[in-house]
This record gives C-alpha cells, sequence and structure tokens, in this order.
C-alpha cells in the first residue's frame, strides 16, 4: 500500500502537494476497484504523515492537506451465519477437547 503511494506521489516535495494532487490519488485508487477501505488506510497514513510533519519537523507547513479532501466511507462489512452443517461440523471437532477438559477438573 505505502509503496503506491510513493510511486503515485514521490516526485512531489510535502510542501509541494496540494489536496488536487491528493483527491486526484484517491480516484485513481477507486478506479482501479481497489476496496474503500484499503483506500482509506492510505490517505490516513499520508494524513499522520502530514501531522507528524507539522507537529515535530518544524519543515514550515501550515496545514495538512489531506484533512481538506473527502474521505470514501468503508463499505459495509460481510456478515455471515454458519450453515447447520458447519454448526455439526465444529461440534463433532470441539466436543471432544470440550469432554477432556471437562474431565480434568
Amino acid at each position: 500500500m505505502g509503496q503506491h503511494l510513493i510511486s503515485y506521489l514521490g516526485n512531489y516535495s510535502m510542501a509541494a502537494l496540494r489536496s488536487e494532487f491528493i483527491t486526484s490519488y484517491r480516484d485513481n485508487r477507486l478506479a482501479a476497484r481497489k476496496s474503500n477501505n484499503k483506500v482509506g488506510i492510505a490517505l490516513a497514513m499520508l494524513g499522520n504523515l502530514f501531522t507528524i510533519a507539522i507537529q515535530e519537523w518544524s519543515l514550515g507547513l501550515t496545514h495538512n492537506v489531506v484533512a481538506a479532501i473527502r474521505k470514501s466511507c468503508p463499505r459495509q462489512g460481510r456478515y455471515r451465519r454458519p450453515t447447520d452443517v458447519e454448526k455439526r461440523q465444529l461440534i463433532e471437532v470441539i466436543e471432544p477437547t470440550a469432554i477432556r477438559c471437562l474431565r480434568r477438573r
């Protein structure tokens, strides 16, 4: 993830980065069918880099350009319940271990 960020924005100094470059990166990654979560993590990493640079490195940056752009919303996570067959398989595997543990007490 970090490598793609470097290859896309690595030719710019932090002072030269503008929100237009960051939104272009975001839009290109989303167009490449990368997940909203993956793109959001990359933007969070870049935003954290700006925050650290402003607070600790005294680079003369005045604001975090990543904070100014709209973040893509993460999609709803998957939710699946085990089938009856899967439940039976789990019980078959767990039951002997549970019985041994109870006998040791």
